[in-house]
């Protein structure tokens, strides 16, 4: 939009898939574009970011502007949240540490291949305790459907799994048809 001389950006959740490291890239880049005469629309559901890069944000809430045009200046996210949400907004929790229960799932040595038949897992290994959230983190393609496939028994298991849980509902790894 930029090469074909667009004065006007509007930016739809731009930092949704960005590294701190890359918003804050992006963030020097906006501003030197505003410097320069160019207007942005930057719609986000983060706050934080949206304080720190716009110098007027509109609220809407169930698709009603709660809060119009409004200077980032003295402006707080709590009142932000407040006006999107309808209702005061805690962001903190005062809570213990959860405590990691028996083991609910343990894979080892897993190995898969993808639906090209080239190495997707290779050797994997973990193991998930009742009360644990276990993320899983990479760019498309690196074995995340791969193991979801073999963890929910819609792909044969190579190697090694067991769940701990006995009261779970779900049927024991095994391969389709096993």
């Amino acid at each position: 939009m930029l090469y074909r001389g667009a004065r006007v950006l509007i930016m739809d959740e731009p930092t949704a898939v960005l590294t701190p490291q890359e918003v804050r890239d992006l963030f020097v880049t906006l501003r030197s574009m505003t410097q320069r005469g160019h207007s942005i629309i930057f719609i986000s559901h983060k706050l934080d970011e949206a304080l720190a890069i716009a110098s007027r944000v509109t609220v809407l809430q169930h698709g009603r502007v709660t809060a119009p045009g409004i200077s980032t200046r003295g402006v707080t996210k709590s009142e932000l949240a407040r006006r999107m949400v309808g209702r005061d907004v805690i962001f903190t929790l005062d809570k213990k540490p959860a405590q990691p229960g028996p083991v609910a799932l343990s894979i080892e040595g897993v190995t898969a291949e993808n639906d090209r038949g080239l190495p997707a897992l290779r050797g994997l290994s973990l193991q998930i305790h009742s009360g644990e959230i276990v993320g899983m983190a990479g760019v498309a393609g690196n074995g995340q459907t791969e193991l979801a496939q073999i963890i929910t028994g819609y792909a044969p298991l190579h190697g090694r799994a067991s769940r701990g849980l006995r009261h779970c509902h779900q049927q024991p790894l095994a391969a389709p048809g096993d």
